[in-house]
């Protein structure tokens, strides 16, 4: 075998691989959406206070995400949220 040869060899052996990525890649986005609109799980409205100052407003987020977030919040002082049920 000649160093060319290997060389289209590996180079193929990588455009295979890279397109198996984005495959698998979009396929399990597409997933993810879709039991999402499956589920029908409830969706939350966050906003983040730190003191009187509004911070941050999360939207369309999941009650494991306002559990990470409440956890978070032993870490820092005078944190206060507002949660409210998300509509569309």
């Amino acid at each position: 075998m000649s160093l060319k040869s290997v060389g289209l060899a590996a180079k193929s052996i990588g455009y295979v691989t890279w397109a198996f990525d984005g495959v698998i890649k979009l396929a399990s986005k597409v997933g993810k959406r879709g039991y999402e609109i499956v589920s029908n799980k409830p969706k939350y409205s966050v906003e983040i206070l730190v003191g009187d100052r509004h911070i941050e407003l999360k939207d369309d987020i999941t009650a494991k995400q306002v559990n990470d977030i409440l956890k978070t919040m032993n870490t820092v002082d005078s944190i206060s949220i507002v949660v409210r049920k998300y509509r569309v």
